[in-house]
């Protein structure tokens, strides 16, 4: 968005409340929901920050100005970011499912996340977790190590915010030492799970971690694509 002012930033709770004023409808009306995607994203980026709230005019707003794309009354990463779709109107009655994939930038490495909405008739974690792992094959354009290494899920636990899978297939190599950016889209995108805050990752009921030392990895102390200054 152009010329657009931040009148401020209140944090409390867990929620981050922007206040904004008419210039917020500077943007394009076709990359509406990509704006309210990393609003979303670049301010849940803070681990003190869960969820955000959009104010214009110190009124919470209920959809965005331009194309009315409707606006979830919780709104945090689950709204998902980089969809396929273009519609906008599906917010309320459907779910996002968010996977990784990589992506090579001028020499380097990065971790893409994009989504798609699905039923919300998908409730359980099993149906998510299976949902994820098959998805990865659907972005063109990127590269899916999780299809090109045909992973499958065998099966997991999650007890206490911590989440166990369990897979088979390729996710060691020749050398059995685990495939670090498959590892990496596998683990970023299990995490975007409700209520996981901790992940580990076994291959037919053995550990494997990029990290010898460690052998699961908290949610909050994931870093990927970093900047180097």
């Amino acid at each position: 968005t152009k010329e657009c002012t931040l009148k401020k930033v209140l944090i409390k709770d867990g929620v981050a409340t922007l206040y904004f004023d008419d210039s917020f409808k500077n943007y394009d009306k076709k990359q509406e929901l990509r704006l309210l995607e990393a609003l979303t994203w670049g301010t849940t980026q803070f681990s003190d920050i869960e969820e955000i709230q959009l104010m214009m005019h110190n009124q919470p707003l209920e959809e965005m100005p331009l194309d009315h794309t409707p606006i979830p009354e919780m709104l945090n990463r689950s709204i998902g970011i980089n969809h396929f779709e273009t519609a906008t109107a599906s917010l309320h009655d459907s779910k996002t499912i968010t996977v990784f994939a990589t992506r090579k930038i001028d020499g380097e490495v990065y971790m893409i996340p994009q989504s798609r909405r699905v039923t919300n008739r998908m409730d359980t974690m099993e149906e998510e977790i299976e949902e994820i792992v098959s998805d990865i094959q659907v972005s063109s354009g990127f590269t899916q190590p999780l299809y090109e290494d045909d992973i499958t899920s065998k099966s997991f636990q999650f007890q206490n915010g911590e989440l166990i899978l369990d897979v088979e297939g390729n996710l060691l190599g020749s050398d059995q030492e685990v495939k670090k950016d498959t590892y990496d889209c596998l683990v970023l995108s299990l995490s975007v799970l409700d209520g996981v805050e901790k992940l580990q990752i076994k291959v037919d009921g053995v550990t494997v971690s990029p990290l010898k030392e460690k052998t699961s990895v908290a949610v909050n102390d994931l870093l990927y694509n970093e900047v180097r200054f």
